[in-house]
């Protein structure tokens, strides 16, 4: 993927204290949001094309943030017209 620009947000007070990263790349976006007083984030990697690999890009987040446990969810919103 090709980044663009990233930009971060620091929350104080309450249950919305946490950070919000966001990644503009070419081919979407990658999001980071984090309540660290549920000890909870989540990561959002949405590409477009054939090209991009968004399951290597959650895996190296992973790989730097060093979380407890993860789940990942992954959904194709890849479409087809069949005609």
């Amino acid at each position: 993927m090709h980044l663009v620009e990233v930009n971060s947000w620091r929350f104080k007070g309450g249950e919305k204290e946490g950070v919000s990263v966001i990644a503009l790349v070419l081919e979407s976006h990658i999001a980071i949001h984090t309540w660290p007083r549920y000890g909870y984030a989540t990561i959002d990697v949405y590409t477009c094309g054939e090209q991009s690999d968004p399951v290597s890009a959650f895996r190296y987040i992973i790989s730097q943030l060093k979380p407890k446990r993860y789940t990942i969810n992954y959904s194709d919103r890849s479409y087809k017209i069949f005609l």
